[in-house]
């Protein structure tokens, strides 16, 4: 199983991203390239929190 999410920036991925990162275990997180949008950002406050790394520009 793989233990990786590579959300979008929209609603509808950013949204579940985040319920997947606080209810089951996530090593990492791929964004796509560019610059984060507030959605975005609002994952990587929860990924700071519970000290998952993730990239962008894979």
């Amino acid at each position: 199983m793989h233990k990786s999410i590579s959300p979008h920036g929209d609603y509808d991925h950013m949204g579940e991203a985040i319920n997947l990162v606080e209810n089951f275990k996530v090593e990492k997180v791929i964004f796509n390239c560019g610059e984060f949008n507030e959605l975005e950002q609002e994952l990587i406050k929860v990924l700071d929190k519970k000290k998952i790394p993730y990239y962008s520009c894979i």
